[in-house]
């Protein structure tokens, strides 16, 4: 987190946070920051909420549907957006969440999600991690897409890291992050 998650952040938005592990640890980490989940659950959602609220941890958590993003739904100033593990399941539906980030124009976007792209199908690990990839119907095309915007001067400093960890159906831990331009 603290590479991305630097001293001039303020508030920072996990979509699809399913439990809100992620939001737990980081309130844990950095108790000063004003952390927002969303799901496309409501049972998460009420939970994030109810552990935020027991705990007395600066955390909320609203409906939000990562295929169909809610305009009004606001990202304050001096705020970081992350994904881990959701746009995996959007099967390649990518775009309108993208754009969304794109036009709330965080300081900073990163994502922990498998990303096909990055195996090399003349190896025969990642070729059968390809296939399991595809199989499952987990999102393709992300990574092209945050290129295409950066070469439209839409966003900057797009990075994409294979982390090699996961497992040996999938890695599901590539970092990706960007900036809105």
């Amino acid at each position: 987190y603290d590479n991305f998650i630097t001293d001039d952040i303020e508030n920072v938005y996990e979509f699809g946070c399913g439990s809100g592990f992620n939001l737990l640890n980081l309130a844990a980490i950095k108790p000063e920051l004003n952390l927002y989940g969303s799901d496309f659950v409501n049972s998460s959602v009420e939970l994030v909420n109810e552990v935020g609220s027991h705990f007395d941890l600066n955390i909320k958590a609203e409906l939000f549907n990562m295929l169909h993003p809610d305009y009004a739904y606001e990202i304050k100033e001096n705020s970081c957006m992350f994904t881990h593990g959701s746009i995996e399941q959007l099967a390649g539906n990518v775009q309108n969440f993208i754009n969304f980030a794109v036009l709330k124009k965080p300081k900073i976007c990163f994502h922990l999600e498998p990303v096909v792209e990055v195996y090399d199908d003349t190896n025969l690990l990642d070729y059968l991690q390809i296939k399991f990839h595809l199989k499952r119907g987990y999102t393709v095309g992300l990574t092209s897409y945050l290129e295409k915007l950066q070469d439209e001067g839409k966003i900057k400093d797009f990075k994409c890291r294979r982390t090699w960890f996961g497992s040996k159906f999938m890695e599901g831990y590539t970092l990706i992050s960007w900036r809105p331009a």
